[in-house]
């Protein structure tokens, strides 16, 4: 058997207010829903914007880095295929120079600093070793070094 509201709501008049009960629950949650959603969508436009601002930038950036680093390969390039010279470079060793940090056995009185000659300047002097590829190798180093600070400074410019 069936509860005696239950069957005044399925009666002729109760099926009525039941159903406009019904409906107004369904527009009051319709209209909810749609402000929920207009508060959202105004959110979300809000954070489109900001997020297409930092796109911008990023892109922004990472076109200055990319410009920074094709210079930079360039300029390596550059550095690598420029012609270096093989003439020798030679140091003079003089051998009456005892090496430094160790003292001459003999008086110190009026002799002269280690690595300075006083008498016969250039008389017993020995070719010593060529340098040049020590220096080439260095001159490429620092020619490398510089141009990775002119790409970075041109990174921040």
């Amino acid at each position: 058997m069936m509860p005696i509201w239950l069957m005044g709501l399925l009666s002729g008049r109760g099926l009525k207010i039941s159903a406009l009960i019904l409906l107004g629950g369904a527009v009051a949650f319709a209209g909810w829903k749609a402000n929920d959603w207009r508060t959202d969508a105004a959110r979300l436009r809000t954070e489109l914007a900001a997020a297409e601002t930092r796109l911008a930038s990023a892109r922004i950036a990472m076109r200055a880095a990319q410009s920074a680093s094709e210079d930079y390969q360039n300029e390596i390039e550059i550095i690598r295929s420029r012609p270096v010279s093989t003439s020798p470079v030679r140091l003079c060793i003089n051998p009456r120079v005892p090496a430094r940090g160790r003292a001459q056995p003999g008086s110190d009185a009026g002799a002269a600093p280690a690595g300075v000659v006083s008498d016969g300047a250039g008389a017993d002097l020995e070719e010593g070793p060529d340098i040049r590829p020590d220096l080439n190798e260095l001159m490429r180093k620092v020619e490398q070094e510089m141009a990775k600070l002119r790409a970075l400074q041109g990174l921040h410019d």
